[in-house]
């Protein structure tokens, strides 16, 4: 069974029209076989939910409310102040998270132990892993399986999704 991965949008230089780009933005697919400078990549549609508009602060918004929900109850404690701070000197910039789709046992098992790098199911997509601290920018890896799943999972401006009840995707005027 090949895995092939997903790298980076083929978009047009910036001094051509925006008009082209809107038009059909494809995504290079590389095999993991192989040279890559030297293998015949093939193109693939980017689906519609990487086309939607993307607002930072909705994303701040959500982010900060869904991680709320991992706040713990407290109350003042009789060791209050004395405790060490030693495990709370900053954080860690997260890795790359890899995205899979239909072939999850082969890919977990082959990037779990690597210390900083995140696995996730395409059925399973968070916001709190996709951005982590609520910005935009995290270092994602696809899938080849798990890019095409992406219309069916979200759905596309034309028809809903097939897994979430009721979802659509928003228009992007």
């Amino acid at each position: 069974m090949s895995c092939d991965l997903l790298l980076l949008p083929l978009l047009p230089p910036p001094h051509r029209s925006r008009m082209v780009a809107a038009v059909r933005p494809l995504v290079t697919v590389h095999a993991l076989e192989g040279d890559m400078a030297t293998d015949g990549s093939n193109a693939v549609p980017l689906p519609d939910v990487l086309k939607a508009t993307i607002r930072p602060d909705v994303v701040r918004f959500v982010h900060s409310n869904i991680s709320k929900n991992k706040r713990q109850p407290y109350a003042v404690s009789k060791r209050a102040g004395h405790q060490t701070s030693a495990e709370s000197w900053g954080r860690d910039v997260p890795g790359p998270l890899i995205v899979y789709g239909t072939e999850g046992a082969k890919i977990v098992k082959a990037f779990r132990n690597i210390p900083g790098v995140d696995v996730m199911n395409v059925e399973r997509l968070n916001l709190l892993k996709l951005a982590p601290g609520g910005h935009l920018g995290r270092f994602i890896v696809w899938t080849k399986s798990a890019f095409e799943r992406l219309d069916a999972v979200f759905g596309t401006f034309d028809k809903a999704s097939e897994r979430k009840n009721k979802y659509v995707l928003r228009d992007r005027r």
